[in-house]
């Protein structure tokens, strides 16, 4: 499961772990509150992941987000 700023409800996603090369297929399940959609575009919050998934895609879950570089690709 997957939050995103700018991904409508129920889209399926890859998010690929950068440093990690770890690929997961995900489902948007929450998107951002309206009043927090820029800023989360702004600071670089592509996605919001729960801490299991963060675990596997950064290799830690005490980290900033600048510092677990992901990709994420909306699947069609």
């Amino acid at each position: 499961m997957v939050s995103s700023p700018t991904l409508p409800l129920g889209s399926w996603v890859w998010v690929y772990g950068r440093r990690t090369g770890v690929l997961l297929r995900c489902r948007v399940t929450d998107v951002s509150h309206p009043k927090d959609q820029e800023r989360h575009i702004r600071t670089g919050r592509i996605a919001e992941l729960s801490y299991e998934v963060t675990e596997r895609l950064c290799g830690s879950t005490r980290e900033r987000v600048i510092d677990c570089p992901i990709i994420t690709v909306e699947l069609e």
